[in-house]
């Protein structure tokens, strides 16, 4: 049988809820718990930012299926709390985590799942450290694997747009202005390298949004290299955007920042921005 789409809670319901009797189904009220965090992600802190009603945050109600809820009760847990939970009260876990820990990665970067796909695949060196039998299979079954654990660590596969260097530098991801440039041709520059269409129309959209969004938070300019300490926005991290090509908006900026980075955001954009009122390049970001 060939699906042609991926089934929701309403087709697949009364199969799961097969036992309850007469008309329970649709009736009664359930819920799916799910293991998600907020921290793991721009994307899933989206999920509970986004809640509104009388819900809590860690219950979002199923858009085709009110009767069912899906329960999000670690939502707001860091990776210290997770430990920390495993520790007190004596809960399994995969002993994965633990030659994570002798490749000396960190509580971020120590997450098992598939590995192939845009995010995925930068890890994919480490199947061959932690499972060299599975690795020889995925070699001979998929195309591209052994490149793809060669070069993901690199520019190539836009590692150095994460914040890790990848054996590259910042000139690699936005090139120095040349005469009569602004930082805005860099932008559109870096969109114009996309042959696709329907690319080009995606980051100028992009593009559009993250300016505007900006430029509806604070008067402040956009600077070319310091994150503004509200809206996360550089010239800097916008090319890194568009040139990693983030259609599925898994790379957005920084997640609200705490109060500590705040203030050295808030330092370091201070010092930039004097910087360019002295050199007189303040028109170089309009």
């Amino acid at each position: 049988h060939e699906i042609d789409e991926r089934r929701t809670l309403a087709t697949i319901g009364p199969y799961f809820f097969r036992d309850w009797q007469g008309d329970a189904y649709g009736t009664k009220t359930c819920a799916v718990f799910l293991g998600i965090r907020a921290a793991e992600s721009m994307m899933r802190r989206r999920i509970f930012a986004s809640q509104k009603g009388n819900w809590d945050h860690w219950l979002n109600p199923f858009s085709n299926a009110k009767w069912c809820v899906k329960a999000y009760p670690v939502f707001d847990w860091t990776d210290d709390d997770i430990w920390v939970a495993v520790r007190k009260f004596g809960w399994d876990y995969s002993q994965v985590y633990d030659q994570f820990e002798a490749m000396m990665l960190t509580k971020n970067q120590q997450r098992i799942g598939t590995p192939f796909g845009e995010e995925p695949s930068r890890s994919l060196y480490q199947w061959q450290i932690l499972a060299p039998d599975l690795w020889d299979k995925m070699l001979d079954r998929v195309p591209g694997a052994r490149t793809a654990a060669l070069y993901s660590q690199t520019a190539l596969y836009g590692k150095a747009f994460n914040g890790a260097s990848g054996g590259t530098k910042t000139s690699d991801v936005m090139p120095a202005l040349q005469p009569g440039q602004t930082y805005r041709d860099l932008v559109r520059q870096a969109i114009m390298a996309y042959e696709d269409p329907a690319m080009r129309a995606s980051m100028a959209q992009k593009a559009q949004r993250l300016i505007r969004r900006h430029q509806n938070s604070t008067r402040e300019p956009i600077l070319p290299y310091t994150e503004h300490p509200r809206t996360g926005l550089s010239w800097l991290s916008l090319i890194r955007i568009i040139v990693l090509g983030d259609v599925k908006m898994r790379h957005e900026l920084m997640m609200v920042p705490g109060a500590a980075q705040t203030a050295r955001l808030r330092e370091e954009y201070d010092a930039e921005l004097d910087r360019m009122r002295m050199e007189g390049t303040l028109d170089l970001i309009k």
